[in-house]
């Protein structure tokens, strides 16, 4: 027990040194805790900020089925109410818990409108519950429950043939040409399920009472849902358009039109709306919810009604949260990778500063042992004194952690702290072991810290060559499976650490490989020093020549500047890769084009504001050859689309000839899966297509992997609209879609452009696409984790050299004390550090930057990136000077600030001191 309260009362007199490692073992341990709450954080502000932004259809669930429910006498909605309670309760209990409200819609079959309008029009009778909050009458006055009935109706004189009171949107009774007033004849569409064919015709009129507008059309209350704003478009063919709407009723309207449908036996169709709160999402609960909305999707599989006692079950909850978590694991990926470069240097920088803090505690440990003490009398102060330091400092950091960022489980938290105890202790008890095991008399301390690079123990270059081997397999099987590991049922189960701690790793193993390459230069430069007359260059080539700090110094610059290149190439990558993937998938700077159907045969997109070129295609679903699988088919106006992406990233490249009509195959360019499927058509292959009755021969003349504005995920042929028109002059083949080349700005009078044409036009254009991927939050995430972890690393690089020098200058202490006494100035003294690791600093950069760029080239297939872009193209690698200068820049302050530590504390070495010794 004397010889622990001796070593606990070294703490006391080391008051410096322990308070820096104490402060040290803070710090870190609070990066350590504070790292996993922050990613808990990002994941739980990425998967709802992700949710929020999309449609509300998507992240909302709606249920439907066909049938006829009682009305209730007071409530006329109250046992439909019901009705949806008793369908929420089959939800699993992790969807029932996302449900923050919920209302019922019912609407009729859908009818004919027998007036006279542009297309055919039909509407159906609809009842929707809480709509008086989001609509605004501009003329007359919302309907009332009053149905009349009327007899002798049609030509099969039927009786008791209701009149509805009913409303409608201004923009629909514009476009239908309705007035307040007006009294409309619907006519069972026979196509509809609800109606169906029958053996008398469905009959309903329906009197105007007034119009509305909606002002808020956007609002996530409608679910996407336009029936009750304007006319939907529905497109039976590129020539047959139809126009549908709906007409709104009172909702004690009900019980008269159940019992009407109820006599003809037709169903009405219930809707039940369950909106989700998406901030009840976290990050950590994704891969459950995904589980319970398969669930959801196997009890409810049909998103449409085919039969009347059929339950369709709309969301987009399930896909939305599975693609979310293949980009959030792509994103932990790279962050492990960037993570785990500033956790080794932090590492090092920790066993540096833990050595130093220990320095003459080693001493004198090493006078006890050899005046009889047991290793265990060595070894336990050690352990008591590490203890000391570092758990209360980790006790503080982890509450500190949990205080700053609430997020985040509490065990990651305690773990983390828990390492970054255990790795400072084991460096205190490590810098005792072999004085513990009687290897290291008190004369022979100091010594140890010089190792001459030229006399290296075989142990020791076995195990650097471990590193360097483990290094290279880590590299290996990252760029053959990648950071993610896969189950054995092939579903993703997380990154393995080893091979996300390549670049880290790498760097280590490049750093021992320099070490022991680096001298060889070093002794040319030493050889040609001693031949000058200056003391300087030769006092500072054998010292870096005799390894020492230089070698810590190299080893912790190269891995910061490989961490640093790497983050570099990481983020370039991310920015220009968002612009080729938005390019990709917009297929031009705009695409504009209808939810369904083809744009109107009047609308010539050459003529929108600030549009300098368009093209038209026109777009089917067939099967490429006689007994091929179903594809894509586009045809495509290819000379007027060459012009619209001539010089940009999206440039199609066609093959000579694609644009020029002739006789003979129409040229095709086919996508790499249909090539390679076993049904598909190769490359130089002939086959067949019928598109719009026509069936013509076509003849691959390009395979690609990618085309722009084709989808990534099916297969899909490209052909030249001039050929099909010319051997097929006769096809209405109207565009589908159209691409334009217009400036940034053009994009808000393209869309007011577009919206005067038709409401249900949309317009996409490819900066905004880009400009949503680069601030996504996972992609905000990715960009903040790589600049943190390459600031730590710096930051920890600082505070590793200065620790470096700092022994260094403890262990030249006598050296510099005699050249003090032979008339060595300060300046040369500074002069004497800075030319010793300049050279260190700028071999470091150099190799560092090769290795963190050559590492990304490797290893960018498997880090996920493409997952984050959302497409795999490929991004070539640019590595701008400025970022690398700024690296450089970096390098250089964080040598600065240690070389100044080092030398000021060879400085304050009395000379007398030093010469006689240092004895204690």
């Amino acid at each position: 027990m004397a010889w622990i309260l001796l070593a606990l009362r070294r703490l006391r007199d080391d008051r410096a040194p322990t308070a820096g490692l104490l402060v040290l073992v803070l710090v870190t341990a609070f990066v350590a805790a504070l790292a996993p709450r922050v990613l808990a954080r990002l994941a739980d502000d990425a998967v709802q900020t992700e949710i929020a932004g999309v449609t509300a259809s998507a992240r909302n669930l709606v249920l439907q089925q066909h049938r006829l429910l009682p009305t209730g006498p007071d409530d006329p909605l109250a046992e439909i109410r019901t009705a949806g309670e008793a369908l929420e309760e089959t939800f699993p209990t992790r969807v029932r818990d996302l449900v923050t409200d919920r209302d019922v819609i019912v609407e009729s079959g859908r009818f004919r409108l027998q007036k006279q309008t542009t297309d055919p029009a039909f509407v159906r009778l609809r009842i929707q519950e809480g709509i008086a909050e989001h609509v605004a009458y501009v003329d007359g006055v919302p309907p009332t429950a009053a149905v009349e009935y009327r007899d002798a109706v049609g030509p099969d004189s039927q009786n008791r043939i209701p009149v509805y009171e009913a409303a409608v949107s201004s923009l629909t009774a514009a476009a239908f040409g309705i007035r307040t007033g007006d009294e409309l004849f619907l006519v069972g569409d026979p196509g509809d399920p609800q109606i169906g064919l029958s053996q008398q015709d469905v009959y309903a009129f329906a009197r105007i009472t007034g119009t509305y507008d909606v002002p808020d059309p956007g609002a996530d209350w409608w679910l996407d849902d336009e029936l009750l704003i304007h006319p939907v478009i529905r497109a039976l063919s590129a020539e047959i358009q139809l126009l549908d709407a709906a007409l709104l009723i009172d909702e004690h309207t009900h019980g008269p039109l159940a019992t009407y449908m109820d006599g003809i036996h037709r169903p009405l169709r219930y809707t039940w709306r369950s909106f989700l709160d998406a901030g009840r999402i976290t990050g950590r609960s994704v891969p459950a919810l995904i589980t319970a909305f398969r669930r959801l999707q196997v009890a409810y599989p049909s998103a449409n009604l085919t039969v009347s006692d059929d339950t369709a079950l709309r969301t987009g909850m399930r896909a939305l949260l599975e693609g979310h978590l293949v980009r959030w694991t792509a994103a932990e990926s790279i962050l492990a990778v960037m993570a785990l470069g500033p956790a080794l240097v932090a590492a090092a920088t920790l066993a540096l500063i833990a050595i130093l803090a220990a320095r003459r505690r080693r001493a004198t440990m090493a006078l006890a042992r050899s005046r009889g003490a047991s290793p265990r009398q060595v070894l336990v102060p050690a352990l008591a004194e590490g203890l000391i330091i570092a758990l209360p400092a980790a006790g503080v950091a982890a509450l500190l952690s949990v205080v700053v960022v609430p997020a985040g489980r509490l065990a990651p938290t305690l773990a983390a702290a828990a390492v970054v105890v255990g790795a400072a202790v084991g460096v205190l008890v490590a810098t005792v072991v072999p004085i513990a095991r009687g290897r290291v008399a008190g004369s022979q301390v100091e010594e140890r810290d010089r190792i001459v690079l030229g006399r290296v123990a075989s142990r020791r270059l076995v195990l650097e060559g471990l590193v360097v081997a483990l290094a290279v397999g880590a590299a290996y099987l990252l760029a053959s499976r990648g950071v993610r590991g896969t189950s054995s049922a092939g579903a993703i189960a997380g990154f393995d650490p080893l091979i996300a701690a390549v670049p880290a790793l790498a760097g280590v193993a490049a750093g021992l490989v320099a070490v022991r390459v680096y001298p060889l230069p070093l002794r040319l430069v030493a050889w040609l020093a001693r031949r000058g007359r200056g003391l300087i260059p030769v006092l500072a080539a054998r010292r870096a020549t005799e390894g020492g700090a230089a070698t810590a110094v190299l080893l912790v610059l190269l891995a910061t500047a490989t961490v640093g290149a790497f983050a570099v190439a990481s983020l370039d990558n991310l920015d220009r890769g968002a612009d080729i993937a938005s390019w990709q998938e917009v297929g031009a700077q705009y695409r504009i084009a209808q939810p369904a159907g083809s744009l109107p045969a009047t609308f010539d997109p050459a003529s929108l504001p600030g549009v300098e070129a368009a093209a038209g295609a026109f777009q089917a679903i067939a099967p490429a050859g006689r007994s091929g699988p179903q594809v894509l088919y586009q045809a495509v106006e290819a000379a007027s689309l060459a012009r619209v992406l001539a010089g940009t990233p999206a440039d199609p490249a066609f093959p000579a000839g694609f644009t020029t009509p002739g006789d003979g195959p129409v040229p095709a360019i086919v996508s790499r899966s249909l090539a390679e499927s076993p049904r598909g058509v190769a490359d130089g292959e002939e086959f067949e297509m019928s598109i719009e009755g026509y069936t013509l021969r076509y003849r691959v003349v390009e395979v690609r992997d990618v085309f722009p504005g084709m989808p990534l995920d099916r297969q899909w042929v490209v052909v030249p609209r001039e050929w099909f028109r010319a051997q097929a002059p006769a096809a209405r083949i109207l565009p589908v879609v159209a691409f334009a080349r217009a400036p940034a700005g053009a994009a808000p009078a393209m869309r007011e452009a577009v919206a005067a044409v038709s409401p249900s036009i949309g317009v996409t254009g490819q900066a905004e696409v880009a400009a949503a991927v680069r601030s996504s939050p996972i992609t905000n995430a990715v960009r903040s984790g790589i600049l943190v972890a390459a600031l730590v690393t710096a930051a920890y690089a600082a505070l590793g050299i200065a620790a470096a020098l700092a022994l260094a200058g403890l262990a030249r202490a006598v050296e510099v004390a005699h050249l003090r006494t032979l008339g060595l100035t300060g300046r040369q003294a500074f002069a004497l550090v800075f030319a010793e690791h300049g050279p260190t600093t700028v071999a470091a950069f150099v190799a560092g930057g090769a290795l963190g760029a050559g590492l990304f080239l490797l290893l960018r297939p498997a880090l996920g990136l493409a997952d984050l872009v959302g497409s795999p193209v490929t991004v070539p690698l640019v590595l701008e000077p400025a970022p690398l200068l700024l690296i450089l820049g970096v390098m250089v302050a964080v040598v600065t600030v240690g070389l100044s530590l080092g030398a000021m504390l060879q400085r304050r070495v009395a000379p007398t001191a030093a010469i006689r010794g240092r004895f204690e």
